[in-house]
């Protein structure tokens, strides 16, 4: 049996990156309201043919958390699932489904 185990990184680009996205949104926003900021995040899925052990996942986790900042890899996302009427949420990249 195949198994997903996500995870999330916050932020999921670093500062100049997300700089350089703010500035480019910036550029393609007419409507003269601009863009207040950017918050990004990245997920991992990791698949597995048999449950992880906790070990295992703990070792995930330090491979794919930042040494500097452990904290900043969740178990679940920090992004809202409802942004309010003043945001856009976008999302990019390959999405995982499961098809049985």
């Amino acid at each position: 049996m195949v198994n997903v185990i996500r995870f999330y990184k916050t932020p999921g680009l670093n500062a100049s990156e997300t700089k350089d996205r703010h500035q480019k949104l910036e550029k393609l926003c007419s409507d003269g309201l601009g863009i207040k900021g950017i918050t990004t995040e990245t997920c991992f899925y990791v698949e597995t043919q048999e449950s992880l052990t906790d070990q295992e996942i703990l070792q995930i986790r330090w491979i794919l958390a930042n040494v500097l900042d452990p904290n900043s890899l969740t178990d679940i996302s920090r992004l809202p699932l409802r942004p309010d009427d003043r945001s856009i949420f976008f999302e990019i990249g390959p999405r995982y489904h499961t098809t049985f």
